[in-house]
């Protein structure tokens, strides 16, 4: 059964918890809509750049990271070169300390690229490295 979001906003996290995805409210289901796409556009570009026999490395996005906060998802080897590229999904944005992240690697001299789609990935990599 859903809840009206008015009642929800009104119950504790704790009580809202216990109805699983009832008690979930419409900003949260959002934002873990657009993680779980963006998690299946990572897995999607892993393999791909495995068949490729392209070297890459890939923060892991089902668990909490070890790596620096707000370093991008993908450092992706090639002729000597590196491309970083942070995935999101259609809709997603980046946050604080990614935003923070790029600025710093930017100010560096290295690009930092958005990709909305493993294809969009795919196409950025073949371009940047002639494949």
């Amino acid at each position: 059964m859903l809840m009206p979001e008015n009642i929800l906003k009104r119950m504790s996290p704790s009580d809202r918890e216990a109805l699983g995805k009832a008690g979930q409210l419409a900003e949260n289901a959002g934002v873990k809509a657009l993680r779980r796409i963006e998690r299946e556009e990572q897995k999607l570009s892993s393999r791909w750049l495995t068949l490729n026999g392209i070297p890459f490395y890939n923060t892991r996005a089902d668990k909490r990271s070890t790596v620096s906060a707000g370093l991008p998802d993908f450092a992706i080897f090639c002729d000597s070169r590196i491309l970083l590229v942070e995935m999101k999904a259609k809709n997603g944005r980046l946050s604080s300390e990614q935003q923070a992240m790029v600025a710093a690697i930017e100010r560096r001299g290295t690009p930092v690229h958005i990709c909305r789609s493993m294809q969009e990935a795919r196409e950025l990599v073949k371009c940047t490295f002639n494949l």
